[in-house]
């Protein structure tokens, strides 16, 4: 046993295989796990983790598979948490709901499939939000309760629905990418002007109507994309103004593929 280890970082190796039950219950003290970039694989977090000092736990590029355990709610500390690109299968679990001070949550490119828990709602401070290039599906009106999201990436699901009225008046929403998915309805258009939104990505779905003149109140927007979708009747004229629209995609790169 390794009591005082604070940090572990293996991270971009070829390490393979199941992890080890000592990484999980024989460091006490451990803080900060990266095992990214490697090709272990078995299921995640077994009942036997007693990591309760955990804070950041980065486990992407690797071959987990499986529905994700219980295991992890020792960890109540738990701050950021890095699943993406795995071959993680199952429901997103309710659980990820109890980690209160929980700021990144990424669990992108897996075979995740259900709907959307109500109990992430209860992630106050949660900041950076991407389980896209999954199979959920059902709304996404739990993600409305999010006051302290900045970055939200939901693009390649099958999310149905309505988009929350409470995510274009949010102040402090800075990216909303719920491309390729299967959202219907009108873009809201209960914009705050005290918008800082500067990336909105809703192309590829079923929204229909007309592009609310409100958008252009969206003074810090840098990229709109609603292309293959249903809408119809005039383009507001404001969006030919975009002298502004630049200096926000000059200073801003968040988004890949842009």
């Amino acid at each position: 046993e390794m009591k005082e280890l604070i940090t572990l970082d293996l991270s971009r190796n070829n390490f393979s295989g199941e992890l080890s039950r000592p990484i999980f219950s024989g460091c006490p003290s451990l803080e900060t796990l990266d095992l990214s970039n490697n090709n272990f694989y078995g299921q995640l977090f077994p009942n036997y983790m007693n990591l309760t000092h955990l804070r950041s736990l980065l486990l992407d590029n690797n071959n987990f598979s499986g529905k994700m355990t219980d295991g992890l709610l020792s960890s109540t500390l738990l701050e950021v948490l890095n699943v993406s690109n795995n071959k993680l299968s199952g429901d997103i679990p309710h659980w990820i709901g109890n980690f209160s001070g929980l700021w990144v949550l990424l669990m992108s490119e897996n075979y995740l499939q259900g709907s959307i828990p109500v109990q992430l709602g209860n992630l106050v401070c949660l900041e950076f939000i991407d389980i896209s290039e999954n199979s959920l599906s059902g709304s996404m009106v739990s993600l409305s309760n999010l006051s302290s999201v900045e970055h939200i990436y939901l693009h390649n699901n099958a999310i149905n629905g309505l988009i929350p009225i409470a995510l274009l008046r949010s102040s402090t929403l800075l990216t909303l990418d719920l491309r390729d998915n299967k959202l219907f309805g009108r873009i809201p258009h209960q914009i705050n002007e005290l918008s800082n939104l500067h990336f909105l990505l809703l192309r590829g779905n079923y929204l229909q109507g007309r592009i609310p003149n409100q958008l252009c109140q969206l003074r810090k927007l840098g990229i709109m994309d609603l292309s293959h979708n249903r809408l119809n009747g005039p383009i507001p004229s404001c969006l030919g103004n975009v002298s502004s629209w630049r200096e926000v995609i000059d200073d801003y790169s968040l988004l890949s593929g842009f």
